[in-house]
């Protein structure tokens, strides 16, 4: 809206006597009028910023994602350097947050921003503390250790529910984006490692994508990163069982 409101402003300074200049009005009548409506509904919900406050018409708005029980009309604190009450929807250091909690946009490094968990109805639960390290158990069932001074917010994500949601019919697919998927068994050996064969064929290896990169649950992770040492277990595969 601010974008929009600066462009109706210059056209108006560059063309003061154009006929559309009652409509032009009327535009910014209604984008004003909008932007008060949202101001009201949304509280800046900032990842990098030291406070919060109430948006005001003027100001840019700040959407994230959105806790599980925030109602409209609530304040929400966040802190990059101190406590603020562990309420749902509340940013902190995971310094300060009870164990037991489970937060979400977790960052894995200091101001750069929330990482994990940050999908519908998912949560991290807060664990241990220990020296400048806490622990968290993720929604995969890995248990890695993040810095204690990175910020997580309080409560799980919302909509939970998304993952219920039946498309009813490909068009809806394709309207998101997704194009057909090919299976590899039914290329040829040029296009895809299980592909060829004489008549239908199993693939003769663990499913892979076609650079060969393992798939359906399988371990992809370099396990020279440095990140590696901060993970206590890895997650749990339905395929491959426990990963290491």
């Amino acid at each position: 809206f601010d974008v929009l409101l600066a462009q109706l402003d210059t056209l108006l300074e560059k063309f003061p006597e154009t006929p559309y200049k009652p409509a032009v009005e009327y535009l910014q009548a209604r984008f004003e009028a909008e932007q008060e409506r949202l101001a009201k509904e949304f509280v800046e919900y900032p990842i990098l910023a030291d406070s919060m406050a109430f948006l005001p018409a003027n100001q840019r708005l700040t959407i994230e994602a959105g806790p599980k029980g925030l109602k409209v009309g609530r304040t929400v604190e966040c802190s990059a350097d101190g406590p603020v009450e562990p309420e749902v929807g509340n940013s902190m250091p995971l310094r300060y947050i009870p164990l037991g909690l489970n937060v979400h946009c977790v960052e894995l490094r200091p101001g750069r921003g929330g990482q994990l968990c940050r999908s519908a109805g998912t949560s991290a639960r807060l664990t241990n503390r220990e020296g400048q390290y806490v622990t968290l158990v993720l929604p995969s069932g890995e248990i890695r250790r993040v810095l204690a001074t990175c910020r997580a917010t309080i409560g799980d994500v919302g909509n939970a529910d998304h993952q219920n949601r039946r498309l009813g019919k490909a068009g809806i697919n394709r309207h998101l984006g997704r194009r057909p998927k090919v299976r590899g068994i039914a290329m040829s050996h040029h296009a895809h490692p299980l592909g060829g064969g004489e008549g239908r064929s199993k693939g003769g290896r663990a499913p892979v994508s076609p650079t060969g990169v393992p798939s359906k649950g399988g371990p992809t992770r370099d396990r020279k990163k440095p990140g590696a040492k901060l993970i206590i277990r890895r997650r749990k595969s339905k395929r491959y069982g426990q990963l290491r």
